[in-house]
């Protein structure tokens, strides 16, 4: 047997939690920038993330929320709305919960994904209404909503229209 993956762990849960998932990494890892040793160990974070929810519904979810608090803590992103449109991007749906081939994939886009991957993904995010484009209206309320964080003027929505010409 190998290492201990992490010494908070039982070893008997650790035994049952790699006997119960190891083969889904295998899968999981096809899709992601990971090792298997890397990806054994996100997957020990995402099992402590599990452990947190009061009711577990199934051994391959955590809940939105604690994802939430993984974007927010891990990866720095302070804005609930994007937070949204980044889980939506990710699993295309409206789950309360977020499987574990979803979070390390989001890990792997986030920690090792290439710039075209990135691109792609940040588009989707932006793409509200999954139309292939971004609208012009789209567009005027995204800046909106950057230009009002960045700035301690009065006047975001004239900065905006001003910018909005060149859309």
């Amino acid at each position: 047997m190998s290492a201990s993956l992490d010494s908070a762990l039982d070893p008997m849960e650790e035994i049952r939690f790699r006997k119960k998932h190891g083969s889904m990494w295998i899968e999981i890892q096809k899709e992601t920038h990971f090792t298997f040793d890397e990806l054994e160990q996100i997957m020990v974070i995402f099992f402590k993330i599990q452990k947190r929810d009061e009711k577990p519904v199934a051994s391959d979810l955590i809940s939105r929320a604690h994802f939430r608090d993984v974007l927010h803590t891990g990866l720095g992103m302070t804005d609930a709305y994007m937070m949204e449109r980044v889980m939506v991007a990710l699993d295309r749906g409206t789950s309360p919960y977020v499987t574990m081939a979803t979070f390390a994939k989001a890990l792997s886009l986030y920690l090792r994904g290439d710039l075209e991957e990135r691109i792609s993904y940040a588009f989707t995010c932006y793409d509200l209404l999954g139309e292939g484009h971004l609208r012009r209206e789209t567009m005027y309320q995204l800046m909106k909503k950057s230009i009002a964080k960045a700035s301690r003027d009065d006047d975001v929505e004239e900065a905006v229209k001003v910018s909005s010409i060149f859309l």
